[in-house]
């Protein structure tokens, strides 16, 4: 897995424990819960260096895993594999707003009926060179290392860019009637 999809892993793993939600496959919550993911770009860490290992050591050498690796789905896809949740499964792909997008997504895919529960939010990965030299080249990074406090500041008139991060945030979202006890039993 790219370091995105761990991430994205391991949010919805404390979520899924915090929660007591335990999806059976063969019970009938699996078929009602999905989980919508959201990135800004996926597997970019995993790209670069299949790309490295194209160029220097040939065809022959990348890794027979490597897109499915790097596809922008794969956290959302790793998440229902890994808790059983065969409802709607997405990926929103909307750069800083992807996990609003995505819990913005999960909540409409309830409110129509297509799912009970949703898993849903966001992961990134994306410090790597080339992530942080792209940023610095579109100048959209904070160049203020020598005062960290007032670095990314959005709102303030002298903001000069914002600060790399990386991680991932993920929350449980239920239909209103039986919300509680889904939250509590397996099912």
């Amino acid at each position: 897995m790219d370091r995105c999809t761990q991430l994205a892993l391991v949010a919805a793993n404390e979520e899924m424990e915090h929660s007591g939600l335990v999806v059976d496959p063969d019970g009938p919550l699996a078929a009602r819960a999905g989980a919508v993911i959201g990135v800004g770009f996926g597997g970019m860490a995993t790209l670069i260096e299949e790309v490295r290992v194209l160029d220097e050591r040939g065809p022959g050498r990348v890794s027979p895993i490597g897109i499915p690796k790097i596809i922008a789905n794969m956290p959302a896809g790793t998440v229902s594999i890994e808790h059983n949740l065969m409802g709607p499964v997405s990926c929103t792909v909307t750069a800083c707003s992807a996990s609003a997008n995505a819990i913005g997504d999960a909540a409409e895919i309830i409110r129509r009926g297509a799912a009970d529960v949703m898993v849903a939010g966001g992961a990134e990965a994306a410090i790597t060179d080339f992530g942080v030299a792209s940023f610095a080249q579109a100048r959209a990074l904070s160049t203020r290392n020598d005062e960290p406090e007032r670095a990314s500041r959005p709102f303030d008139a002298d903001r000069d860019g914002f600060l790399m991060g990386e991680g991932a945030a993920v929350l449980i979202l239920a239909a209103l009637v039986g919300a509680v006890v889904l939250a509590k039993r397996a099912y």
